[in-house]
């Protein structure tokens, strides 16, 4: 479902004539997404649907950058905590992005 409500929503804008340069795959995600399934605490279920975001995301235009962006990112060990989980994961991801609320 979440790769299917991205792919739909990259799909309309590029009907239109618009091309993104990135794409932010959630927004302050420090603690996770789509609560219980998404959350941190779950870091398996997490990257999955980072995953499939990015896979949408890329399946539209591989040009398109991704951004995955925390909250508290003047909080070292939280930022680097999601960072080191998410590689361990393999999740994917153009850039990083943080917020320092």
């Amino acid at each position: 479902m979440v790769k299917i409500v991205k792919e739909n929503g990259l799909i309309d804008l590029k009907t239109v004539g618009l091309t993104l340069e990135w794409v932010r795959l959630g927004n302050e995600i420090t603690a996770g997404l789509l609560f219980i399934q998404g959350r941190t605490t779950n870091m398996s279920q997490l990257t999955q649907l980072l995953k499939r975001k990015y896979d949408a995301t890329k399946s539209i235009d591989t040009a398109i950058k991704v951004i995955t962006h925390l909250n508290k990112g003047n909080n070292s060990w939280k930022f680097r905590n999601f960072f080191d989980n998410a590689t361990a994961y393999n999740l994917n991801y153009s850039l990083k992005k943080y917020g320092t609320v």
